[in-house]
């Protein structure tokens, strides 16, 4: 059976066409934290949470003819760990030390044979100098997600109340079917209620 092709919409084709080295069309977030993050936890919200919509499995392949549409398709390869990446801090790991690392990571492009996003979970951040804490580092292109559904992918990666069900371990089956919302109903979502 061939497989089926999902074509970009027009607005992220121009976000896609675009691209250039030296102005990338990426959305970058960052999200700090008093304690470092639990790599594993954050892996199993993202299997749990984030895997759940199709887009992000899927990478853009733009064809050879000159005129044929960008189209997405599953990477055949997929795999978490090209998206997900655990990076130290340099000293003083301060916030200056952190901008410093969000600018390197702003003006890389990502791996257009992937899907595109990754996620940079941060150890050693200790704003005060002290404390050591965590920060997430958040990329996406728009030509998978505006500005708000980060928002949303964001929020649906947190609970809406203290003391929530952690998420679905990673070695649970996941559901057979997933959701095929387009990654801009993300930021429509209203709770923060596990996936059905």
């Amino acid at each position: 059976m061939p497989k089926a092709i999902i074509p970009l919409s027009n607005v992220d084709a121009a976000w896609l066409k675009m691209e250039d080295p030296t102005n990338l069309m990426m959305v970058t977030g960052v999200l700090t934290f008093p304690r470092p993050l639990d790599m594993a936890y954050l892996r199993a919200l993202i299997e749990s949470r984030l895997l759940q919509f199709d887009r992000f499995r899927q990478r853009v392949v733009r064809p050879a003819l000159p005129f044929a549409p960008a189209y997405w398709e599953p990477d055949p390869h997929f795999n978490i760990g090209a998206h997900l990446h655990c990076v130290g801090l340099p000293h003083p790991r301060d916030k200056g030390a952190l901008q410093q690392l969000v600018s390197d990571l702003m003006s890389t492009s990502l791996d257009f044979s992937k899907p595109l996003w990754q996620m940079h979970v941060v150890d050693g951040y200790a704003p005060d100098g002290r404390s050591e804490g965590g920060a997430l580092i958040v990329r996406l292109h728009h030509a998978l997600a505006d500005g708000m559904a980060l928002v949303g992918v964001l929020l649906a990666l947190t609970e809406m109340v203290p003391g929530a069900l952690p998420p679905w371990p990673a070695t649970t089956a996941r559901p057979t079917t997933t959701r095929r919302l387009p990654v801009r109903a993300v930021g429509r979502r209203s709770s923060g209620a596990r996936p059905s």
